[in-house]
């Protein structure tokens, strides 16, 4: 019997069960060890079983899992795809909007029948110096002239040495009324809005311009919104740009990256001097936060040097026009006036009844230095052609021009741009 029990207790598996099936044919508990025996075979059979039947599942689970991993990562491969397509679309459709918006050459508030011009059919690059506030001149007519040194200096020329020289970041644009500063903006917008920035050297960037009296409310009231919130909801209210639905977050992720130049026009148009402080407070602030974004904010004189923005970097005077911007600009505007008074026929015929026309106005400029003073000023020289378009005479003496400039800077104009005036008649 003692041989039968070691053979049995060889025989048996291994584990707890067996153990305890040992412990009973050792002490002779045939019933017990024979009971202990076909559970402990059974749990042997039912853990081989249930191992091959797991292993079964979790291969199984494994090539399922592989799977869905593996379209998982598809999915998310193709999220930045999608995302930069979608970006890529709004963007796209933003600048070509922004092209469309801006591309008319308008004087506000005078109206007197002529076609409206494409601004990049007449645009005279503006000429710039660096300049303190207090040095700058506010009278519309100046007998003021380029400094030697330079005189070839352009915006584009401070906007393209942004990587070399950070401090040209946060620019200052200031001139007297009439001096070209909101055409200069709309230049800026166009030209980046086309994608042609390159041919100036200039970084990259995506173009936002604000006038600030149009926004002026938002930034005083009591809870002011941050830039990009201001951005996206002054689009939404835009007819122009209502329906242009940008990404979540869209204009927040690019002017944190740097990669907006952010057009601020006006300052000085801010009526109200306590609002005007305001501006120029939250003005700084956007620049402190979004320290990679380029800025450029344009005023009058009084308007900047009566609420002064610290982060600015640079103060940019606006120039006079010299005699050959003068005569550009002339030669442009008549050029582009008559090809859309004849419906846009530009023939030989055309060509030549325009530099006659603005040759005989250069000379009648040239010859009156009154009115010459006064052509130094783009928004004058504008002026001071569509008179000579319409009848082809010159008042003699600058106060009979200055009559209708008068009308036109106090009346018309301030109401086009919906600002109240703080003179009266009386």
């Amino acid at each position: 019997m003692q041989k039968i029990t070691q053979a049995l207790i060889k025989w048996l598996p291994t584990g707890a069960g067996a153990g305890i099936t040992a412990h009973f044919l050792w002490n002779h508990q045939w019933t017990q060890a024979g009971l202990s025996t076909f559970i402990t075979a059974g749990s042997s059979v039912w853990v081989k079983f249930s191992g091959k039947f797991m292993e079964a599942i979790e291969k199984k689970a494994e090539e399922k899992g592989e799977k869905a991993g593996q379209w998982v990562g598809e999915q998310i491969d193709t999220l930045p795809a999608k995302f930069r397509e979608r970006t890529s679309d709004f963007q796209g459709t933003y600048q070509q909007t922004l092209v469309d918006f801006y591309r008319d050459y308008k004087t506000e508030g005078f109206r007197i029948g002529l076609p409206v011009l494409d601004l990049e059919d007449v645009f005279v690059p503006l000429k710039v110096e660096t300049e303190t506030p207090e040095n700058i001149p506010g009278a519309m007519v100046s007998d003021q002239s380029p400094s030697k040194t330079l005189e070839n200096q352009e915006i584009w020329n401070f906007l393209a040495a942004i990587p070399k020289e950070p401090v040209y970041r946060c620019m200052a644009v200031i001139a007297p009324p009439g001096y070209g500063k909101t055409t200069l903006l709309k230049h800026l917008t166009l030209t980046y809005a086309k994608n042609d920035h390159g041919k100036y050297k200039a970084p990259k960037f995506v173009p936002v311009l604000l006038y600030l009296r149009d926004v002026r409310e938002q930034i005083t009231s009591q809870q002011p919104p941050t830039l990009p919130q201001l951005i996206t909801d002054h689009l939404k209210i835009q007819p122009a740009f209502a329906e242009l639905n940008p990404p979540p977050n869209w204009f927040q992720e690019q002017l944190k990256l740097g990669n907006c130049l952010v057009m601020l026009d006006g300052l000085d148009e801010v009526a109200d001097e306590k609002e005007r402080i305001s501006v120029s407070q939250w003005v700084n602030q956007q620049i402190i936060t979004y320290r990679k974004t380029a800025f450029i904010l344009t005023s009058r004189p009084y308007g900047y040097t009566s609420a002064p923005v610290d982060e600015v970097g640079v103060i940019l005077q606006v120039l006079p026009f010299t005699l050959e911007q003068m005569k550009q600009f002339i030669h442009s505007w008549y050029l582009q006036t008559e090809i859309r008074c004849r419906a846009g026929r530009n023939n030989s015929v055309v060509r030549a009844e325009a530099k006659t026309n603005a040759n005989d106005l250069i000379e009648r400029i040239i010859n009156n230095r009154a009115i010459a003073d006064m052509a130094k000023n783009p928004l004058l020289i504008t002026m001071i052609a569509t008179v000579h378009y319409s009848g082809s005479t010159l008042p003699g003496r600058r106060v009979e021009l200055y009559q209708k400039i008068c009308e036109l800077l106090l009346g018309t104009r301030q109401a086009a741009k919906k600002i109240k005036a703080p003179l009266t008649c009386n």
